[in-house]
């Protein structure tokens, strides 16, 4: 027998009673866990209805929601899409937050209507295209061309499509109409392929089998390509055909409906999931009649990313592909609070009874957990949120001709459908939902859409606020990618129990910061942690570029805000002084920001000291606190003069330096090491580089300290340079070309607060010399008799004069 489609008002069925009395068991079930969420339908109570007709005005044709903060008051505002066939030029909705904790629709006022095309427009979503930390709307605008707007930082937007680049594309449908139209986008998400710090956008496209003016004739539009942008970091985009995402091409019975964007493998780059539906017709019982052959496999594509925005399909080889697959939508999330992102695939229509549920093995391959989570719904989206701040995440089920359902999570990723939430309302084409902290109350809200083609009075879209009351604390968390783009997606965030940093068994949350999901779907962007009874946690946030920071001691019932560290600023402790070996009074502190003048939550900062005997403590590295600030305590080694470096990693040209003295030290010695009293010809190098070396007092080499070398007498020149720089030995060294002078050269090494310096090296330039025969050529002797004269030479310089004391060889 089939559950009962009728409204709750109109009766039930026995099915409903029964089901009636199994939640009233499962109430005494959850009392061991905590209270089950209860939710308040407040869509008439803020007029956020949505696109209405009529009078009395009724909610229809709502298609993808998303949430986000775009006047910067830090409540999400509300973006709903609307589509439906032959609507002609249908306007979005814009609802904006306002003081009272209302709403106002001004999706005229802030020039985002985008009411063009004969259907409509399906996929939306934020991004902030050009990192000027704001959020602009990407638009599929269905049928027309995909639209960008873009924030002026106050919420209003400008449409920039056309200064963006992105192509005004026509195509012909001969068997459809006269008329060119572009093609027909579904979802769309951004992302960044490549990881260069901008966010690029796909729209997935779908040109189904269409009945246009007459219902007895169907006409089937072309294969569509999908349209992939990427962001050339100037404000414009180029058209890539060749990263794998936009071929094969779509046909009209491979319909092309949700995308999103994870990192399903950890590898550290943006992965695309791409879903697929057999195009068919829903039942009002919510039967699937089929528009094609449905035996035609229409399997979901996940396509891997290589790191630099290049994809390959790996639905098979990962555990995904589904023969029967016929899906709108899908999300990924931690399920199971193992640290890796789960998948989770509505079946469209009543035929599969459950969510097709894979578990994600922390590498990207993934096994099929349906017949354990068992999530019954049938329909666009799965939406995952921790309802009751406990930590771990539920579920909210909405189905197509049915009741939304919510299920909770139990603990260890056990899942029990419960009644009596507020949210099980009957919906008749229910398609994208948002969730987002509406009243600032530390709970997440949820706002769903209804197509409702026929515009029933019975159906409507639906804001439900999250009312439940619970002792539990909560964690939000938000900020900018490495690049500065707003909300950060595909950021990854882990909150640990306090002092148990990196420990994954004590994880109590993982999340990505995910764009688009399910069927048309975005959440606000700030990042929803419930934390228990916790007051406070650890928290990891890695960016896309691989930037951690480490916010040690978040405190729970705040906003965090996350960001690439870069400038350290001295706040305290310069110039301080201490005998040798001993800790200086005052810590060394420093402040460190973003490039945009944000301070910096749980910023790396690395202290190094010019003497390797100064010790820090703690260790370094350190990490800042919730103002920017770090500090350590510095034990002086044994240089007179000390100089300290604080840096945020691979940000060298950002730091601060302190300098501190050790009193009562003894200074380096520096000694010759090699070079003195050579003799070279003028004009040439001499033979041996001129070297000394520098070391503390305990013996130890010194690294890094300048020694000039200078020409006092005779004429020379040094290579590479007079200044140089102690190695890893304490040595320094030059090479001395004589000049074109002979002649006696001194040489002083110098270095400052040393002692022995400086030190001299003489050496000698001479002309260039030849060999000149005195006496003992063309003699004559018996075998193994010396000759009777002995063979004389004289050395004489080139330029004229004896030249003395030169060795001479003599060989056979």
């Amino acid at each position: 027998m089939k559950r009962n489609a009728l409204p709750r008002y109109m009766g039930r069925s026995w099915v409903d009673s029964a089901r009636i009395f199994f939640f009233i068991m499962i109430g005494f079930i959850t009392a061991a866990y905590g209270q089950v969420a209860k939710f308040t339908d407040v869509t008439t109570a803020l007029a956020v209805p949505g696109n209405t007709i009529g009078d009395p005005p009724r909610s229809c044709y709502g298609h993808g929601v998303i949430m986000g903060d775009i006047n910067n008051d830090n409540r999400p505002d509300i973006y709903i899409s609307n589509a439906v066939r032959y609507a002609n030029k249908l306007a979005e909705t814009l609802y904006i937050s306002i003081p009272g904790g209302k709403y106002q629709e001004n999706d005229g006022a802030r020039h985002v209507s985008d009411n063009y095309g004969w259907t409509g427009s399906h996929g939306i979503c934020w991004v902030d295209y050009d990192n000027d930390g704001d959020l602009d709307i990407y638009n599929a605008t269905t049928d027309d061309r995909n639209r960008l707007y873009q924030n002026d930082g106050n919420g209003f937007f400008a449409d920039v499509t056309d200064a963006a680049q992105l192509p005004l594309i026509r195509v012909l449908f001969p068997d459809f109409d006269t008329v060119p139209y572009g093609y027909g986008t579904r979802g769309v998400v951004a992302f960044d392929a490549n990881n260069d710090g901008f966010m690029d956008l796909l729209g997935v496209n779908w040109g189904p089998a269409e009945t246009r003016y007459s219902e007895t004739t169907k006409i089937v539009i072309p294969p569509q390509p999908n349209e992939f942008y990427l962001n050339n970091g100037n404000g414009t985009f180029s058209t890539i055909e060749t990263s794998g995402l936009t071929h094969p091409v779509n046909d009209s019975y491979m319909g092309t409906q949700g995308v999103t964007a994870a990192d399903v493998d950890m590898d550290g780059d943006e992965d695309i999931l791409i879903v697929h539906r057999n195009y068919t017709s829903i039942t009002e019982s919510g039967e699937a009649i089929n528009g094609f052959n449905s035996q035609v496999e229409v399997p979901n594509q996940l396509m891997i990313n290589d790191g630099q925005g290049n994809f390959t399909n790996e639905t098979r080889l990962r555990g995904l592909w589904d023969a029967w697959n016929d899906a709108n939508g899908a999300t990924f999330a931690d399920y199971d609070n193992d640290g890796d992102l789960d998948l989770f695939v509505p079946p469209k229509d009543k035929g599969r009874e459950y969510v097709r549920a894979y578990k994600n093995d922390g590498r990207g391959y993934f096994k099929e957990v349906t017949s354990v989570l068992k999530i019954r719904q049938a329909g666009f989206s799965t939406v995952f949120l921790d309802a009751d701040n406990d930590t771990d995440l539920d579920i909210i089920a909405t189905r197509t001709r049915d009741y939304t359902s919510y299920y909770q999570n139990v603990g260890n990723g056990v899942y029990q459908e419960m009644s009596g939430t507020g949210i099980e309302l009957y919906g008749y084409d229910p398609r994208g939902g948002a969730l987002g902290d509406i009243d600032e109350d530390g709970d997440l809200d949820f706002y769903i859409t209804d197509a409702n083609k026929d515009a029933s009075k019975l159906y409507s879209n639906h804001m439900y606020r999250n009312d439940q009351k619970t002792s539990n604390r909560w964690l939000k968390i938000t900020g900018r990618g490495p690049g500065g783009d707003m909300g950060g997606f595909g950021t990854k965030i882990w909150v640990f129990e306090r002092g148990s940093m990196d420990n994954m068994s004590k994880l109590l949350g993982y999340r990505e910061v995910i764009n688009a999901y399910g069927y048309l779907c975005q959440d606000d962007p700030v990042q929803h942690f419930g934390l228990g009874l916790r007051d406070t946690v650890d928290v990891k946030v890695r960016l896309l570029d691989g930037t951690t920071l480490y916010m040690n001691g978040a405190p729970a019932k705040k906003r965090l805000f996350f960001t690439r560290p870069r400038t350290v600023t001295q706040i305290s402790g310069d110039q301080q002084s201490a005998s040798g070996y001993t800790q200086l009074s005052q810590p060394l502190k420093v402040q460190v920001h973003d490039q945009f003048g944000n301070v910096v939550y749980g910023g790396k900062v690395i202290f190094s000291s010019s003497d390797p005997t100064g010790q820090f403590s703690p260790a370094v590295p350190v990490y800042t606190d919730m103002q920017g600030y770090a500090q350590v305590r510095y034990q002086v080694g044994g240089d007179p003069t000390q100089t300290i470096t604080a840096q945020c990693e691979n940000e060298p040209g950002f730091a601060a330096t302190f300098t501190a003295t050790a009193t009562g030290s003894t200074p380096p010695q520096m000694s010759m090491v090699s070079g003195d009293q050579q003799r070279g010809d003028v004009g040439q190098l001499l033979p041996q580089a001129l070297s000394v070396r520098i070391l503390r007092q305990n013996g130890t080499p010194y690294q890094g300290f300048t020694v000039n070398f200078v020409l006092m007498q005779g004429s020379a020149t040094f290579e590479p340079s007079t200044l140089v720089q102690t190695d890893a030995s304490g040595t320094a060294s030059v090479n001395l070309r004589l000049g074109s002078t002979p002649g006696t050269i001194i040489v002083h090494a110098v270095a400052a607060n040393v002692t022995n310096s400086p030190v001299i090296f003489t050496e000698y330039a001479q002309s260039a010399t030849k060999v000149v025969m005195v006496s003992g050529d063309q003699q004559s002797a018996v075998v193994g008799q010396p000759l009777p004269q002995q063979l004389v030479v004289r050395t004489e310089y080139t330029a004229g004069g004896v030249a003395a004391n030169i060795p001479v060889t003599f060989t056979v």
